[in-house]
């Protein structure tokens, strides 16, 4: 797939600077490119639970292809398990690297397809695991960089999603008014549509006011 990017706190500058951080980044973005149509196409027909959307196509091929490359899914973000439980204070992927400095370093990366009301929290989220606070952390990645993946408006409407969907261009309204809460170095990715196919949704014949999703290609 492709993508447009934003660099929040000088994201871009601190992935450029620091080699380590430079190598994740760009294992991040070949696992991304080599999502392809195709295989978007495949899932999506092949899935048991026929979809509206293209989203968990996306998010299922981008997660095999990340835990082939060593990535952690669902890290979680503190170490005391029983104040912190649950997937509110986990990270969809992170990975670590050893700096030239012995200090934790590395990426933390959320793909975001879910309602924009969650749009604040899971920036937060990404600035957390780089912050110093007085909590025992599980996933540190220190002076590393926060990623959050989402699709972008274009491809909200070709891949079918729900309107409810926050998309790239409402994220990046989010960073000036939470600047002061996220004070750690993010970039955000915005997907771009399929080159190829585009979904066309249509009712749902077994229950009223439901649509679903199908392949046109273009």
């Amino acid at each position: 797939m492709e993508f447009i990017k934003h660099s929040h706190l000088n994201g871009d500058a601190v992935i450029k600077s620091n080699p380590e951080i430079a190598s994740l980044w760009e294992e991040l973005v070949r696992c991304i490119s080599k999502v392809s149509d195709d295989e978007l196409i495949s899932y999506f027909n092949g899935a048991k639970r026929r979809a509206k959307s293209i989203s968990d196509a996306i998010n299922s091929i981008l997660d095999q292809k990340l835990i082939e490359c060593g990535w952690t899914r669902q890290s979680r973000i503190f170490k005391d398990r029983d104040t912190y439980e649950g997937t509110t204070w986990t990270l969809d992927f992170s990975k670590g690297i050893k700096a030239e400095s012995e200090s934790p370093t590395g990426i933390a990366v959320e793909v975001v397809f879910n309602h924009g009301e969650a749009i604040a929290w899971n920036l937060i989220k990404l600035s957390l695991a780089a912050e110093n606070n007085f909590v025992r952390k599980e996933t540190d990645i220190g002076d590393g960089v926060g990623i959050y993946v989402c699709a972008t408006d274009a491809l909200k409407q070709s891949g079918g999603f729900d309107g409810a969907v926050g998309e790239y261009e409402k994220v990046l309204k989010y960073l000036d008014p939470l600047n002061a809460k996220i004070i750690r170095p993010i970039v955000v990715v915005g997907l771009l549509p399929p080159r190829t196919f585009k979904i066309e949704h249509y009712p749902d014949p077994s229950k009223n006011g439901k649509t679903l999703g199908r392949v046109v290609r273009l």
